[in-house]
């Protein structure tokens, strides 16, 4: 069954800047209680809730935090977690507040840019005392000092592959680098690519010659300067972050080889990228580090999302991507056939990824790739599932354009990482990895797929 897993799997990695939300504080060190009272965990809720943002108090009704850690969660709710040092800190001083009210900067345009600034009004007012407080805010055009400090509950591993997500808040101190620097230092990891700082709106911290910096997952988390006042919101970097001057390669979706040249996913691996950086497909492999001659790295060129598709949680999820150069088919790397047009899965398919094996606050990201087999779910009992879970009617699941798999009764599911990888049956490609519920296994969530027969005459228009 390896030679299957291996013919079908093809492996989406990019070189870019860091994709929110999650990522990590790497070569800080462990916080002391107290110490960042300003300091909230965002933690995004659907059935449960997991940290996904950092941000910071300003005031006992309002937190500050990074534009995209709203605009890139949808069909859920943040709980902001203040007056704890540890995630799962069960002590008096936690206090757990829901968002009522999210706003963007009106010039935010999304992803990777400037003006990256939100704001959580909370549905009812902090208790302040010496583990929640809030943090000064500068006057305005405030020169931003030499040093910041950082914090933040972000991965303190060197790979993003195999996050190691801290259970303790980190901190690191780090200098200002100044603007012109920082541009140069950019153009040059990202080989001359425009990149989207914005001199007048952004600041840079380094050291550039040393493995220190903050990721995605501190975004949102606050910079504070040596007077104690808030000098920045975490927003994005190079990752593989602590890696000085060097572009990366970090896992980021699955897919599917249906031709030599052309690869299938879903459309939210494509939109939930950052605009700068290149996309390469790996295949021939079974484990991510192999390093055989049956492995291919292959740049890619055309990105084809579905016009339907309206980004985040949501049908028509299903993208196409070309390679620069056509894949040398061998034992190990095959394309998947396809479906018959309208064509209904029923019974039993296989779903194979490299996505995480354990929770979210905390994923375990396997080295092997990883397969199970599992029932297709009929869509109507997928529906009442979900609204039953989610306490809602309103599902972003097409009757006709989505499949969803389970068992119901079991912790079996597709999780973070799985994304645009192939649901299998009968040696064909029926489905995509889009969403699902967290935490991955729940009992009683279906996992939702794209119906990949509701889409054969527009895959086969664009491969053409």
């Amino acid at each position: 069954m390896i030679k299957l897993l291996a013919c079908v799997s093809a492996l989406l990695a990019a070189a870019s800047a860091a994709p929110p939300p999650g990522g990590r504080i790497f070569g800080g060190q462990d916080a002391e209680r107290g110490e960042f009272p300003y300091q909230v965990s965002a933690q995004y809720c659907r059935v449960s809730c997991s940290h996904s943002c950092g941000g910071a108090i300003i005031s006992d009704r309002w937190v500050l935090t990074a534009a995209h850690c709203i605009t890139d969660v949808s069909g859920g709710y943040y709980v902001l977690v203040a007056g704890i040092l540890n995630l799962d800190d069960d002590i008096p001083e936690r206090q757990e507040v829901r968002v009522a009210e999210s706003i963007v900067h009106p010039n935010y345009q999304g992803g990777v840019g400037p003006h990256d600034l939100g704001l959580w009004k909370l549905e009812h007012p902090l208790q302040f005392n010496q583990y929640v407080s809030p943090v000064l805010l500068p006057p305005e055009d405030h020169a931003v000092g030499h040093e910041v400090v950082i914090s933040g509950w972000g991965s303190i591993g060197t790979n993003i592959i195999f996050p190691i997500m801290p259970n303790r808040l980190q901190t690191v101190s780090v200098p200002i680098v100044p603007q012109i620097e920082c541009d140069k230092a950019l153009t040059d990891i990202l080989e001359g690519q425009e990149h989207p700082l914005d001199v007048d709106n952004n600041i840079c911290t380094g050291p550039l010659d040393e493995p220190i910096s903050v990721c995605s997952g501190d975004s949102g988390g606050p910079l504070v300067d040596e007077n104690k006042t808030l000098a920045g919101i975490v927003s994005w970097g190079i990752s593989p972050c602590g890696t000085p001057a060097a572009p990366s390669v970090y896992h980021s979706c699955g897919a599917s080889i249906i031709t030599p040249n052309w690869l299938l996913t879903a459309g939210h691996c494509i939109t939930e990228l950052p605009s700068i950086g290149s996309i390469y497909a790996i295949a021939g492999i079974l484990n991510l580090d192999d390093e055989i001659e049956e492995r291919q790295r292959v740049a890619t060129t055309t990105r084809i999302v579905h016009p339907e598709y309206q980004g985040g949680v949501g049908p028509h999820d299903i993208a196409l991507i070309r390679l620069a150069s056509a894949l040398l088919l061998n034992r190990y790397v095959q394309p998947g056939q396809l479906p018959q047009e309208g064509a209904e899965p029923v019974g039993e398919t296989l779903l194979v990824g490299w996505g995480s094996t354990g929770g979210i606050i905390l994923p375990q990201m396997p080295n092997t790739l990883q397969r199970v087999n599992i029932p297709i779910v009929p869509i109507r009992d997928c529906h009442t599932a979900l609204s039953d879970l989610l306490n809602t009617v309103d599902i972003p699941l097409n009757l006709d354009a989505n499949i969803c798999t389970g068992p119901l009764n079991l912790g079996i599911s597709a999780c973070s990482g799985d994304s645009g990888g192939p649901l299998i049956q009968d040696d064909q490609i029926v489905g995509i990895v889009s969403w699902g519920i967290t935490p991955c296994g729940t009992v009683g969530a279906p996992s939702v797929y794209t119906k990949v027969s509701h889409y054969i005459e527009w895959i086969t228009a664009n491969i053409q």
